[in-house]
C-alpha cells in the first residue's frame, strides 16, 4: 500500500465525492444533501486541509475548522470506499493526524451520523468520547460507549436521522 499525505486541493473534493463511502453517501442523499456540495463547504471553511492519496487516488480528506485563537477545533473526515477497506492502516494514520491537529488545541469536536455504524466504531477506536470520562480502551468499554451513543440524549435529531457530538482530548 503506497500512500502520501498532502495539502488538499479543491479538485480533491470532487474526486472523493465520487468515491465517498457508500453508507455515508446514501445517508447524505437520503437527507436531501449533495455530498459534493457538503464536502466543498466544509473544505472551504477549514484552517487545515489534508488529503491522503492512495495508489494515485484520493482516499480521504480531513480538516479542522475554528479560529486560531480557540483551544477547540471542529475536525472532519471523509473517506473513500478504498480507504474503508484498510481499517488498521487508516486508524494508525488517523491517530498520527489527530496528534498533529491537536497542536495548540485542548479539544477536538466532531459529529458523526448516528446511523453510520462504521463511523461510530471508528470514532471510538480513535479515542473520541460522548462525555468526559468515557473510556474507549478495551472491548467492553467500547461496547458500552457504542450503546450509550444509541441513547436519545446523546443524539441531535436532523430530519429523519441524527448526529452524535463527540470530543477528543489528548491522552484519552
Amino acid at each position: 500500500m503506497n500512500y502520501e499525505i498532502v495539502e488538499a486541493k479543491p479538485w480533491h473534493v470532487g474526486q472523493l465525492a465520487r468515491n465517498l463511502r457508500f453508507e455515508h453517501r446514501a445517508l447524505l442523499l437520503g437527507m436531501g444533501l449533495d455530498p459534493h456540495r457538503e464536502l466543498r463547504a466544509i473544505y472551504q471553511s477549514s484552517l487545515v486541509r489534508k488529503a491522503c492519496i492512495l495508489d494515485g487516488r484520493v482516499a480521504a480528506l480531513w480538516g479542522i475548522t475554528g479560529t486560531l485563537a480557540s483551544g477547540a477545533g471542529f475536525v472532519w473526515l471523509a473517506i473513500s470506499n478504498d480507504a474503508a477497506r484498510l481499517p488498521i492502516p487508516l486508524i494508525r494514520e488517523t491517530r498520527k493526524q489527530l496528534a498533529e491537529l491537536m497542536r495548540g488545541r485542548t479539544e477536538l469536536i466532531t459529529t458523526i451520523l448516528a446511523d453510520d455504524a462504521a463511523a461510530r466504531r471508528f470514532a471510538i477506536l480513535l479515542g473520541f468520547h460522548v462525555e468526559d470520562g468515557d473510556e474507549s480502551k478495551g472491548r467492553t468499554a467500547r461496547l458500552k460507549m457504542n450503546e450509550k451513543m444509541s441513547r436519545p440524549e446523546f443524539q441531535i435529531p436532523i430530519g429523519e436521522t441524527a448526529l452524535i457530538k463527540m470530543g477528543f482530548h489528548p491522552g484519552h
